[in-house]
């Protein structure tokens, strides 16, 4: 990761991959502006993948939409209380634990990834 300083105002995020393309990048990147708006709401922030030699920008649908997402999601892990337990059903198929309140008996599964 590369932090470059355009000025007082302005800073620019670039991080180099070396695989494919993956939406974890664009939450890293986009946990990367949060974290730094945390410090400074003002400040503005371009983010900037590269894959092998390949560079595109990160654009935020609704920048403070995940603010606030990513803020409820840090405090949830930083918590003194566990988050509530959702196993998939692959994990319950290959778990020990028959008498379980969170094992998943279905097969289907709903799989978002909105980042």
């Amino acid at each position: 990761i590369m932090v470059r300083y355009k000025d007082e105002n302005r800073i620019d995020i670039y991080d180099a991959k070396t695989g494919a393309d993956k939406p974890a990048d664009r939450f890293q990147m986009l946990l990367y502006r949060w974290l730094y708006r945390y410090i400074d709401k003002t400040l503005q922030i371009g983010l900037f993948l590269n894959y092998r030699g390949m560079e595109r920008e990160v654009h935020a649908d609704n920048d403070e939409l995940f603010f606030n997402d990513t803020k409820k999601a840090v405090n949830e892990i930083i918590s003194r209380e566990p988050p509530p337990a959702t196993p998939s059903f692959q994990d319950c198929a290959n778990c020990d634990i028959r008498v379980c309140p969170y094992r998943q008996t279905n097969k289907q599964e709903v799989y978002t990834d909105e980042f």
